[in-house]
């Protein structure tokens, strides 16, 4: 008997959508049945299968690149699907061989899930479940809705092409060329679109499974990070000292086990991770090339298939981001815990062995993309800048008389740098935005056109930019347009200066603190000057 009661049930629903998609690929780690034989002879067609499916493609891919084609912008044209599934080979290639580790990780989850007992850790760990599914959900309908307009939509809305020649040509999914069977016959035709479709889907399936095993890990890792910091509350917050080396010893434990944990997603994820970092730029750029190819051609259907694409990449690298991202903010979340823990309600001897605990949460925790890519996405919203903004109101709503010189100084520096930078930027702005085009004055053409300047170069499709009211409109829209970006630069400065210039004026105020603190003859007050140094340097790092 677990000691989660509840064990089967969570297990289920932790595991359940992972284990689909790596069944899918032969690849997960856990027997089904009883028999090892069976088990081995389905892994093994489920895993030949895949990678036939996968070369079946990428051969014939290959061969008319360079057989078939012979210019380069063509090559162009097709490569980017032969190195996605040139990526996703080497992705597949690496589960496969790295499966024990991804055991061990999973074997490290299930046993969290069995020996969880405390109802709330149990909700917090459901809850981060629940995230990482709608996750992986969204990933696998951003990803095989994708993939199937590229295979399916593209195609169909070529149709079939008739040469001078009185050939027709069927399209594929993607291109391919057989040096002994022409793939425009049948059953050779059939036979290639049923292997180029299945292959679409299968490198699909691999690029969900990749994401759904590290969403699963990293959110995992999130919840035990909570958990550890219930556990480093209870500790401060024990009443009975015979307990507090019981609490001391769990935190401890956790802390240990919950780092070890990561290092191994980390050495697990790492190099296909850097893979999918890497791959999804390369092919953004495949993807901004097509999408202008296409726009030349006024080919809508295949833009928008595109246009897809290029979102589907750029989802792929921000919910890798998003995913160390969190990982990160856990770790900033248990170091601050760490700092600001009620030590003093603590016996002496149990106070000095928090060092550890601080020392070890301030080793910052990430996950590296091939130990090469920090992977994470640092947001920076409206509520982090007004939360900014409340920390320096109540600062001076706080202040005591000497310490409002100190802060007024760094306020009239930071002023001054900002009135500096505004000086520059619009009277540069304003001078490219103005002076420029005026300088050049009216041109007029060989064939008696008058053409007026504006401040950007511009083009609309079924409107002549130099007609009246279109130039007008135009010209006010640049302009504007151009006091927003100038604006939005001074804005950006001013608010980092903001907060330097305060942040200097506080480190001023820390320093008079220490000194107060040293200087103090009357013993009673030493605690409370003590207190008033460490929170304030708590709040300035904060």
């Amino acid at each position: 008997m677990f000691a989660n009661k509840y064990y089967e049930r969570d297990i289920e629903n932790a595991f359940g959508i992972n284990r689909f998609f790596f069944r899918l690929l032969g690849i997960w780690p856990f027997s089904r049945t009883n028999s090892l034989l069976f088990e081995l002879v389905e892994t093994f067609i489920l895993v030949f299968a895949c990678f036939a499916f996968l070369f079946g493609e990428l051969i014939p891919t290959i061969l008319y690149v360079f057989m078939v084609l012979t210019d380069f912008r063509l090559r162009l044209k097709v490569m980017a699907s032969g190195i996605f599934t040139i990526i996703e080979i080497i992705k597949y290639s690496y589960a496969i061989l790295y499966k024990s580790q991804v055991k061990n990780c999973l074997i490290l989850v299930d046993k969290d899930w069995r020996n969880v007992i405390n109802p709330n850790d149990r909700n917090s760990m459901i809850d981060k479940v629940k995230t990482s599914k709608r996750l992986i959900v969204i990933c696998a309908i951003i990803v095989y809705v994708t993939g199937m307009a590229v295979r399916m939509i593209i195609p169909l809305s070529v149709g079939k092409i008739v040469t001078s020649q009185n050939i027709t040509i069927r399209p594929l999914p993607h291109v391919a060329y057989l040096v002994i069977f022409d793939v425009q016959r049948s059953p050779v035709y059939e036979i290639i679109y049923f292997v180029q479709f299945l292959a679409g889907l299968i490198k699909y399936t691999i690029t969900v499974t990749t994401f759904g095993f590290m969403t699963l890990c990293a959110m995992h890792f999130c919840a035990q990070s909570d958990i550890l910091v219930t556990l480093m509350n209870n500790f401060v917050n024990e009443n009975q000292s015979e307990n507090l080396n019981k609490r001391l010893a769990t935190v401890i434990e956790h802390q240990i086990k919950i780092r070890n944990f990561l290092q191994l997603v980390q050495s697990t994820t790492q190099y296909p991770s850097l893979i999918e970092i890497l791959g999804s730029t390369v092919l953004l750029c495949f993807a901004g090339y097509y999408i202008i190819m296409e726009w030349e051609d006024h080919n809508v259907i295949r833009l928008c298939a595109y246009i897809s694409v290029l979102i589907m990449f750029c989802f792929n690298i921000f919910i890798y981001c998003y995913m160390g991202e969190q990982i990160i903010e856990q770790g900033e979340k248990v170091a601050l815990t760490t700092r600001t823990l009620e030590w003093y309600r603590l016996p002496n001897t149990k106070a000095r062995a928090l060092i550890l605990l601080i020392i070890i949460s301030e080793n910052p925790l990430n996950l590296k993309a091939g130990n090469l890519i920090d992977i994470c996405l640092r947001t920076f919203g409206n509520n982090q800048v007004r939360n900014c903004l409340v920390l320096v109101e109540e600062d001076w709503r706080n202040v005591n008389l000497n310490d409002r010189i100190s802060m007024i100084g760094r306020v009239r520096t930071s002023k001054r740098l900002i009135v500096i930078c505004t000086v520059f930027v619009y009277l540069t702005g304003v001078c490219a935005r103005m002076i420029i085009p005026l300088s050049v004055g009216k041109i007029v053409t060989p064939q008696n056109v008058t053409i007026r300047p504006l401040p950007c170069a511009a083009h609309l499709v079924i409107f002549d930019v130099q007609r009246s009211p279109v130039y007008e409109i135009v010209y006010f829209i640049q302009f504007v347009a151009g006091f927003v970006k100038y604006t939005i630069l001074v804005a950006t400065f001013s608010f980092v200066t903001l907060c330097g210039m305060h942040f200097c004026a506080q480190s001023d105020i820390l320093v008079t603190l220490m000194n107060d603190f040293v200087n103090e003859n009357q013993s009673e007050y030493l605690n409370k000057k003590l207190a008033n140094v460490v929170e304030h340097q708590i709040r300035i790092r904060k």
